[in-house]
């Protein structure tokens, strides 16, 4: 595989995060984003984004890379509502990194994954009853 403009719109949806994420750290005091838990919410809304817009498996896909994905995709998710509820700092960095870390892998699995290789042509058995 290759990248794709999907790749790039989940890099730039990731950089907004960590920006977003960076100005926070530093006292910004960016109105939206005064506390943990509005952050928690900032990085959840890009990130989810930025796997549905970057994720290429179906649904049904079945590998251990896949499998992976999901299994942190869900912690990030579960990661998430915690920071809302309870608003912790140390927590949203772990939702942070877990984030960029998502992005990083499924970048690197798209640019170096090999092409799947199309069938020559259907094989068709015939039914004799």
């Amino acid at each position: 595989m290759r990248l794709t403009w999907k790749d790039g719109v989940a890099t730039a949806l990731v950089a907004g995060v960590v920006a977003l994420y960076i100005a926070f750290l530093s006292g910004a005091g960016l109105p939206l984003v005064s506390s943990a838990r509005a952050m928690g919410l900032a990085v959840l809304v890009p990130g989810l984004t930025a796997c549905v817009v970057g994720g290429t498996t179906p649904p049904t896909a079945r590998d251990p890379w896949t499998d992976l994905f999901r299994f942190f995709g869900m912690i990030a998710f579960l990661t998430a509502v915690l920071v809302m509820i309870l608003g912790s700092e140390m927590l949203l960095a772990v939702l942070v990194g877990i984030t960029v870390a998502l992005w990083l892998g499924t970048s690197l699995r798209h640019a170096v994954a090999a092409q799947p290789v199309p069938d020559e042509a259907p094989q068709r058995e015939l039914i004799r009853g």
